[in-house]
């Protein structure tokens, strides 16, 4: 229908009441300045989308816990970058975010070394 010079607020209701739409207004932007600052420390150290190059799972996560238990035990900036351990941390679960559920995320599976993951492959190949 056209549109009538009705000002009423309802132009874009559809799309917030549609679940596959997600709301990125809704993410603290606290959390992408910190990302993007990380990132940006490890494109001087490293060079630029380095990370996408892939590297094991687990090996992210070791990053992303020492990160935590830094945190958790009182120090709140990483010494190296002088960004927060949580945001180091952030980034690296955004890492793994984008391996398990990005558009290449097939590229992606070998680096899965999780210990119950190999566990699982192994007794599947063992089964045959």
């Amino acid at each position: 229908e056209d549109f009538a010079g009705i000002i009423n607020g309802a132009g874009y209701k559809q799309a917030f009441d549609n679940p596959a739409k997600f709301s990125v207004s809704l993410v603290p932007w606290t959390i992408i300045r910190w990302i993007a600052r990380v990132l940006g420390f490890g494109a001087k150290k490293y060079a630029r989308g380095q990370w996408m190059q892939g590297m094991s799972f687990t090996g992210i996560m070791d990053a992303v816990h020492r990160h935590i238990i830094a945190w958790e035990s009182g120090e709140d900036i990483d010494p190296e970058s002088g960004e927060p351990h949580l945001a180091h941390a952030a980034c690296g679960l955004a890492f793994l975010s984008w391996m398990i559920d990005g558009p290449d995320k097939a590229e992606y599976a070998h680096f899965d070394d999780r210990l119950f993951v190999g566990a699982a492959k192994l007794r599947a190949r063992n089964s045959n």
